[in-house]
Formats: structure tokens, sequence, C-alpha cells
């Protein structure tokens, strides 16, 4: 190879050796590239081996964490296994301690079903001694409620005997009381006719004395006359100046004693008429202190009768009690009028007795059935410390006549110790809790100055035919005259009867016109069979048939079994409160059983009313936000003192009460307010 690498190329040689030069250099650059390429390969072989050891090095990673894993899951097997045998172990020793549980169980039953089979026979046993037991228990029953019953309807008939008989008792007290009022009344008429005939007898030896002393004055003068014409001529036939001096002073003499003749008529004259006045004097003077006495007399018998209501429990002690409070307070009030008294001193102890005789009154009417309630008794309680306080007055007053020279006018008098006391009280009405028995203004009545006038006098034969006419639907039956009486300026003739029912019957007949005034009978028994509507208008019907058509019902209350309705004139759409008809109607037969017109025959006369100032918007505007307003209407409603005033009367609700407001339609101002009261003896106003 060397040899042949010595030798000098040929052309040919040359160009094969540069063509193979060329090609070696290819080659060598192929050699290159594929260096180049197997060292890039062996990079990537390389590579591809550190890839390999790598994913070697996971692979064997992997096994240890998978061998691991094996392991673990291997344990875990191994420990689950453990488990389930510790599970089926723990299975076993359940299931035996079920087995055991059950085996106690059957057992428990077993005795529990015994223990229900004796239970069931000892129970059947007491049910059938239990079963006699009763049966002789309801046989006993039955006979003791028999012999209950048998002994409560006795006592029933034995109570309504002594109702029937307090009622009679009551109306004899009712009676007496009236007949004592008239025989006051009388007793007044008879004081007023012998002071009247006092003074016309004093008129009479005024004018008499008169007369004789105008007499002796003018025979004085024909005298007196006379002897100057005799002795004027001798005087002036006298020239002696002291004859004539002493001629003077003879008729001086003559004049001084014809003076202390005059003077002497006119003492005796002065005498006689000091005499009739001190007698006139006396008999006030004793007709003063008579009136006053009864008064100190009627209070502390009130005082006593209203403390024991607040400590009595029975019916019957009640009713007695409220008709003793009834008659005296009749009797206070007619002494109270017989002492001429200022009318603000009468006003407010008028108003404590007035309102201590409707209390009475209303007692009377709800005691019969059961005891008094606690608002009763509070209201009892409350009247009587009034009383008391009128008590101590009167006694302040008492002390003033212990003075010789003391004289009862003065006690009465303007600034005296009765009438500043009485003034000092104020109005005793106005601190207690006032309850309306018989709806709105069922108190207020005016007081006009003389008798209303209702057609002409009648007699005691055409007052009771007046009466047989008025109730011929009544068949009233043994009517007897009991008076004549008046209440206010209404004079009434009084009767008594028994009606169609067996039951008793009063009433009052005005002696002008023959005018019902009132009249009250007994309701029927039995179940109530009529509800307040036709009540109403039952005494709606009776009446317009008794000529008090012109009326509109304003209240109604219902009370066991008597349904009571008031009406009142109405005029233009004007409800007249002052003229008031009160009526009871009985739920049972539906009959009217009482009726009371006093304040409607007093009060009612054709008005000039005013024109509102007020529309009934703008006076409900003036109302609080508070009352829910339900009804309204235009009302002429009593003052007091013969005073009236135009209002609207608003009823509505506010905090779950009912009220009844009472706004003046000319100023807008409040007049009166009323509250509803819900009660065990009815609805009440306070």
């Amino acid at each position: 190879m060397q040899q042949n690498n010595n030798r000098k190329p040929t052309k040919a040689q040359g160009n094969a050796s540069a063509n193979a030069k060329g090609k070696q250099e290819e080659r060598v650059s192929a050699a290159k590239q594929e260096n180049a390429a197997a060292v890039s390969a062996v990079k990537q072989v390389e590579q591809a081996k550190a890839k390999t050891v790598s994913a070697k090095k996971k692979t064997d990673e992997t096994k240890t964490a998978a061998n691991r894993l094996k392991a673990e899951q291997a344990q875990a097997e191994r420990q689950k296994k453990q488990a389930e045998m510790a599970a089926e172990r723990k299975k076993t020793q359940a299931d035996k301690a079920q087995k055991r549980e059950r085996a106690a169980r059957r057992a428990e039953k077993r005795a529990l079903k015994e223990e229900k089979r004796k239970e069931k026979i000892a129970a059947k046993k007491a049910r059938k001694a239990k079963m006699a037991r009763e049966k002789a228990a309801i046989k006993a029953e039955k006979s003791a409620k028999k012999a209950a019953l048998k002994k409560e309807r006795a006592q029933l008939r034995k109570k309504k005997a002594m109702l029937k008989k307090d009622r009679a008792l009551a109306r004899a007290e009712k009676e007496k009381a009236k007949q004592e009022k008239a025989r006051l009344k009388a007793e007044r008429i008879a004081e007023r006719k012998e002071k009247a005939q006092l003074r016309a007898e004093q008129k009479r030896l005024r004018k008499e004395e008169k007369k004789k002393a105008l007499a002796e004055k003018a025979a004085r003068r024909k005298n007196a006359t006379e002897r100057k014409h005799q002795e004027g001529p001798k005087r002036r036939r006298e020239r002696d100046p002291h004859e004539g001096r002493y001629l003077k002073t003879r008729g001086l003499t003559a004049a001084v004693i014809a003076l202390g003749v005059t003077t002497l008529a006119l003492a005796s004259a002065l005498t006689v008429y000091r005499s009739s006045a001190e007698g006139q004097i006396r008999s006030l003077e004793g007709f003063y202190a008579r009136a006053f006495t009864d008064l100190i007399g009627s209070v502390d018998e009130i005082n006593s009768d209203l403390s024991k209501l607040s400590v009595t429990t029975s019916p019957d002690m009640e009713r007695s009690l409220a008709v003793r409070i009834i008659v005296g307070a009749e009797r206070a009030e007619n002494s109270i009028s017989e002492l001429p008294l200022p009318e603000n001193a009468r006003y407010g102890v008028a108003a404590l007795i007035n309102r201590i005789g409707s209390f009475a009154k209303y007692l009377e009417k709800t005691a019969a059935d059961k005891p008094l309630t606690q608002k009763q008794r509070e209201t009892a309680t409350l009247l009587a410390e009034k009383v008391r306080d009128l008590q101590k007055t009167l006694y302040e007053a008492q002390k003033q006549t212990g003075n010789k020279k003391f004289r009862f006018s003065s006690l009465i008098k303007e600034g005296g110790p009765l009438v500043n006391g009485f003034e000092q009280m104020g109005n005793p009405v106005d601190s207690l809790p006032k309850l309306i028995f018989d709806g709105p203004f069922s108190e207020g009545t005016s007081h006009p100055h003389s008798a209303p006038s209702f057609g002409k006098e009648l007699d005691r034969v055409a007052a009771e035919s007046a009466l047989t006419s008025a109730f011929s639907e009544y068949g009233l039956r043994d009517v007897a005259f009991l008076g004549e009486g008046s209440e206010g300026p209404i004079t009434a003739y009084s009767f008594t009867a028994k009606d169609n029912n067996g039951g008793d019957f009063y009433a009052q007949i005005s002696k002008m016109g023959g005018k019902v005034v009132l009249f009250d009978s007994d309701c029927g028994e039995g179940e109530i069979a009529f509800s307040d509507e036709v009540c109403i208008e039952k005494a709606a019907a009776f009446l317009s048939a008794l000529g008090y058509g012109d009326v509109t019902p304003v209240w109604t209350d219902s009370f066991q079994n008597e349904c009571t309705v008031n009406f009142a004139a109405e005029e233009n759409g004007v409800v007249l409160y002052p003229d008031l008809i009160k009526v009871k109607v009985c739920k049972t037969d539906g009959r009217v059983m009482g009726m009371e017109a006093f304040s409607y025959l007093l009060n009612h006369k054709t008005r000039s009313l005013p024109t509102p100032k007020l529309s009934e918007k703008e006076a409900e505007s003036l109302l609080s936000s508070n009352l829910t307003v339900n009804s309204s209407r235009i009302c002429l409603v009593p003052l007091g003192f013969g005073k009236e005033e135009l209002c609207y009367e608003f009823a509505g609700t506010a905090n779950g009460q009912t009220y009844y407001v009472y706004l003046s339609a000319l100023t807008g101002k409040d007049v009166q307010i009323f509250r509803v009261v819900e009660g065990t003896e009815g609805t009440l106003l306070s």
C-alpha cells in the first residue's frame, strides 16, 4: 500500500484521485455527519439510558412503593381479618346475649301474661263488686235526690212565700212612707194655713189699731178745735200778761195730755203687734227645729243601715235594710225641703240623699235572689263615709242650739253655721263612682216653679175610673184607695188592687187630668219567652195606648226576667232626655209590669230649641282620636237647676270599653261622658 502511495499519480489517476479525494471528503463529511449523528445518537442513547435509568429508578421506586403498598395492604388485610374475626366473636357473643335476652323476654312475657291474667281475674271481680256498690249508691243517691228535691221544693215554696211576704212588707213600708210623707205634707199645709191665718190676724189687728188711732186722733183734733173756739174769746178779754201766759201753758198741758193718750194707744197697738209677730216667730222656730231634728235622726238611721250592708250576707236582711234606707232617704228629703236653705247649700246634700235613695231602690230590686256583689258593698261603704261627713256637719250645727237665746232662723240663713257647713261640703256626690241604673240622664230632671197642668181636676172616684179604664186588660179587682200624696209639684191618688194573674198591683193617678204617673205589678213565673226587641215593641204600644205617643226608646237593659226600656220625647228629630218615661216588661209573659212617667209629666212641654252652631261632623272632629264612633244623634240633656243643653250624643268604643260622649252643639265642649259597665246586675253606666 505504501508503494502504491509513493507513485506519482497519472492525470487520470489524478482525476480519479481528485474524485476519490472528493469522494473521500464527502465520505469524511458523511462520516463526520455520521459521527455527529452517532454522537447525537449516542447522546440520545445516553439520554435514553439516563431516562431509562431514571425510569428504572422510578420503576424501582414504584416497585418499592408498590411493595410497601402491598405490605400495607397485606397488613391492612390482616388487620381486617383480625377485626372481622373479633367482630365475628362479638357477633357470636351478641347472638348468645340476644338469645339469652330473648329467653329472658319470653320468660318475662310469660310472667306478664300470667300477671295480666291474674289482674283480669281480679279486675273482673273488682268490677263486679264496684257495680254492686254503684248500684247501691245510685239507689241511695236517687233516694237522697228525691228527698232533697222534695226538701228543696218545700224550701222554694217557703222562700216564695217569704219573698211575697217581704214584697208585701216592702209595699207596706213604701205605703207607710208615702202616708208619712202625705201626713208631713198635710202638717206643712196646716202650718202654712196657720201662718197665713196669723198673718191675716196680724194684718187685721194692725188695720183695726190704725183705724182706732186715726179715730182717736180725729177726736182729739175735734176736741182741741172746740176748746180753742171756747177759750179764744176769753183769752182775748184777758189783759194781764201773766194770766195770758198761764192760759197758754194750760193749752200746752192739754196738748201734752192728748199726745200722751195718743202715745199710749200707739204703744198698746205696738204691743199687740209685737205679741202676734213673736207668736209667728216662735211657730216658725218650732217648725224649723222639728225639721232639723228629723233630718239628724234620718241621717243617723241611714248611716247605720248603710254600714250594716257592708257586713250582711243574707239577701232577706239586705232587702230589709234597703227598704229602711229608702224610707230614711224620703224622710231626710222631706226635712231638707222644710228648711229654707239657699240653693247652693241645699243642692249637694239633696243630691247625696237622692243618690242614696236611688241606690237603695236598686238594691231592693236586685237583692231578692242573691247577696250583694263586692262592687255594691264598696258603693255602700263610700256612701256611708259621705253620710258620716254630713253627720259631722249636722252635729257641729247642733252645738249652736244649746244657747237659750239661739234662734233656728240664724242657723239656716246665709252665713249661718248649717249653710256654711253644707257649702264647705260642696257636692259629696261628685267624688262618688256614679252608677246610673236606668240609662243616660235617668237621674236628671228639671224643676219647674209651678205644677204642670194636664187637664181638669178629678176626685178619687173619677181617678179610680181612669185607672180601671187605662188597665182594662189587667182585669183589676179589689181596688182600694190608699190616699192622696204629692211627688214634687204633681199631686196624685194612690191605689192598690189585684190583677187577673192574682198578683199585687199598685198605681198612682194624677189629680189633674187623670194621667198614669206610675204603676207596679208582679212578673209572671216561667221561662223567658220574649226577646228585648219584642219587649221594646210592647212597651211602645203600651205608652201609645196611654197617650204617650211622641216618644222614642233611648236605653234598654235586661236583668233576669225583666226588661227595662227608657223612652224620651222627641221633637223635630231632637231626643229630649229630661222628658223621660221608664217602662218594665216581663219577659216571661210579655206584659208591661211597671211604668214611671214623673220626669215626662213634670218637664214635657213645647220648647224653643236653639239652632246648633256646630254640625255633627264638626262636633265629631272634636272627639278624642282614641274613640271609634258607632252611632250619633242630637239631643237635649238636663244640667240641673232646671237648665238644659243641646248636645250631640256619640256612642263609641275606646280601649275595649263602650262610652257615651255628649258635646255641646253650641260650643263643642264636653257636657257629660258615660262609660258602660257590664256587671252581674245588668248593664250600668258609670
